[in-house]
């Protein structure tokens, strides 16, 4: 088996933690994801996802910058929590656990983000395994880098 499940680069700390979405991909497998996946182009200030939304698809961006906000305070007011530049991912917790969405997701600067719908995902993984498990690998990795990072944030919060 040429690429094990958990053969993961070594880490030093926490903070040297890649949160992009780069699967070893070709351009060719790249186009086979596309194929059944939604191209979305948007401007600045276009919510692209609201908390709350039952949409599940997942956003990978290829160009722009998202920023997302969850509700905070008592009269929860939305607040920016990370941006996500080309090359990160966004919704994945809708994606793999079909509950809402956690938060909203709002347009920096005009851009794109290639829309994967647990259909289009489906019928890619029937169609080309190999690189469905490739993907999940690297979703895997992504929420592993965002748990850590949010660990760490209550950390030094609470220490």
């Amino acid at each position: 088996m040429s690429d094990p499940f958990f053969d993961y680069p070594d880490q030093d700390s926490t903070d040297s933690v890649q949160i992009g979405f780069s699967p070893d991909w070709s351009d060719r497998q790249w186009s086979l994801l596309v194929e059944g996946a939604r191209i979305e182009r948007f401007k600045v200030g276009q919510i692209l996802a609201r908390r709350g939304d039952s949409d599940r698809s997942l956003l990978i961006v290829t160009e722009g910058c998202l920023d997302v906000r969850i509700p905070q305070g008592r009269k929860g007011v939305p607040t920016s929590v990370a941006t996500l530049p080309a090359g990160s991912v966004a919704g994945e917790q809708a994606f793999l656990d079909g509950l809402p969405r956690s938060a909203d997701l709002v347009a920096l600067e005009d851009g794109e983000a290639l829309l994967v719908s647990p259909e289009s995902f489906e019928a890619f993984t029937l169609r080309h395994p190999d690189l469905a498990l490739s993907f999940l690998r690297e979703l895997a990795k992504v929420l592993s880098a965002k748990l850590r990072q949010a660990d760490d944030f209550i950390s030094r919060r609470l220490g």
